[in-house]
């Protein structure tokens, strides 16, 4: 087999000939002049898989990749493929894009089924599977190693010795940047001592279990990508619990589940409260929704899975699940209950690891959950505050620093936004704490950071962006 990149002629001639199937899911696939403008201006690499040897001119499947090195589109035909035809299809992109625009880290939002081609391929899930007109996606990347060639037919003499020299060069930049930022590297190594690395987007409870055990490789051994977030003891141990005198109890509730099968490991270590003697009698559903929100990530991937996301699992061999969630209760006394979860979570392989930072306020008059879209009045004040905040405990925020001010606003109208940015609020004995999980990467796919943190807010410095709801009245009784 034999693979090359394309003309914007070839690809276009391709198109024609298959009526636009063979681009068939490729973006602007309705509108092929958007895609021929790409390829002449430079920003987009297609290249196709042929026959080797034979004079055949018969095209297996067809690949595209753009200048940033985001994976464009892949198409493998029917007859050929399960022969290895997508996974090498992906490698000569991924090598073309390094080689021609010297991009290291490679991306795709891939859906499901497509998952295990792209892991075949290097590829890591960067992201917890989301659903968007229902289907499930995930955000995956590849780093590639500091040299790499295109794709050729033919290897010259002048090629190795580029070749020979660009390692030597690379060698010789290494050698600089150790010398250079080592006493850097020591010094923020100090001021992050209550960061952990994690694996997310850095996003979920994913932050607990017996990890010094399990390693899981992290984005920042491959370049400029931070999977920081602090661990949940050291912040939860930072909120400050209000709690009043009360006529109902607190206990907390255990999930385990450890086994270990040909095919599937799980490790489930879930703890939750839950309330007993009400004077309202709406313990079932306070409950409920406290186990819900601890249970979360095992009920959507083990104890109630979806059928896409049970079709996926099926594709697996080796499929290894955990969930480790924590709780604190923040606030509580008659009338409002307040609990923050931490869930550290697993799906499908030591290489899917999460992290989510959860919170429940509840009336347990009404057994009514308050949303943070039902209690903030957003502002661009308010905006630039809690921003302040991220960037107050870790100047080097990506998402601090980078995310435009309408993700943020998004945010608090309780949406989840691009499926990588949440938002929640929890109460605590001194103001308000809003909680941000986040998966971030820049646009040129270069600069990561995944995990969760938390901005704290005093009563009076909340006040103004109170809204009309119910809960600050009953607040101020």
């Amino acid at each position: 087999m034999q693979i090359r990149d394309l003309t914007g002629e070839e690809i276009e001639r391709v198109y024609q000939e298959t009526a636009g199937s063979i681009l068939e899911g490729f973006p602007f696939v309705n509108d092929f002049s958007k895609i021929r403008e790409k390829v002449q201006r430079g920003e987009i690499i297609f290249a196709g898989a042929y026959q080797e040897g034979d004079g055949s001119q018969e095209l297996f499947g067809l690949g595209a990749i753009t200048s940033s090195g985001e994976i464009f589109g892949i198409y493998v035909r029917k007859m050929h493929r399960h022969h290895g035809v997508g996974t090498a299809l992906l490698d000569a992109l991924c090598r073309m894009c390094q080689g021609r625009f010297s991009v290291m880290r490679m991306n795709v939002e891939a859906p499901s089924h497509l998952i295990p081609l792209f892991q075949r391929s290097g590829f890591v899930c960067c992201g917890s599977l989301q659903e968007r007109e229902g289907r499930f996606w995930a955000s995956m990347e590849r780093i590639m190693p500091l040299v790499a060639e295109e794709p050729s037919a033919k290897k010259t003499s002048k090629g190795t010795i580029g070749v020979i020299i660009g390692i030597c060069v690379v060698v010789l930049i290494l050698l600089i940047i150790i010398v250079l930022l080592g006493g850097r590297l020591l010094g923020e190594l100090g001021k992050n001592q209550r960061e952990q690395v994690h694996q997310n987007p850095g996003y979920h409870k994913q932050e607990k279990y017996d990890w010094e055990e399990k390693h899981t490789p992290s984005l920042d051994e491959a370049g400029d990508s931070k999977q920081t977030d602090r661990s949940s003891e050291d912040e939860l141990a930072d909120i400050e619990v209000y709690e009043a005198p009360v006529s109902y109890a607190v206990r907390t509730e255990k999930y385990e589940k450890k086994s270990e099968e040909t095919k599937l490991s799980v490790d489930f270590d879930i703890e939750y409260p839950q309330v007993e003697g009400l004077p309202s009698g709406k313990d079932q559903e306070v409950n409920q929704i406290l186990r819900d929100a601890a249970m979360s990530s095992a009920d959507l991937f083990y104890l109630q899975p979806a059928e896409e996301v049970q079709e996926f699992f099926s594709s697996q061999e080796n499929l290894y699940l955990a969930s480790e969630v924590d709780y604190k209760v923040t606030y509580m006394d008659e009338n409002l209950l307040s609990v923050v979860f931490t869930d550290h979570y697993f799906l499908g392989s030591m290489y899917l690891e999460y992290s989510d930072l959860r919170a429940r306020i509840i009336n347990l008059e009404t057994a009514e959950q308050y949303e943070i879209e039902d209690l903030i009045v957003s502002s661009p004040e308010l905006i630039r505050r809690w921003r302040m905040g991220i960037l107050d405990q870790n100047p080097d925020s990506y998402p601090g620093k980078e995310l435009e001010d309408n993700v943020y606003e998004r945010m608090l109208t309780g949406e989840i936004v691009d499926g990588r940015y949440f938002a929640n609020l929890f109460l605590d004995k001194n103001g308000v704490w809003i909680g941000f999980t986040y998966a971030f990467q820049s646009d040129d796919g270069q600069r990561i950071e995944r995990g969760w943190t938390t901005v704290p807010f005093a009563w009076k410095e909340f006040a103004p962006y109170e809204s009309d709801h119910k809960m600050w009245d009953i607040l101020k009784k």
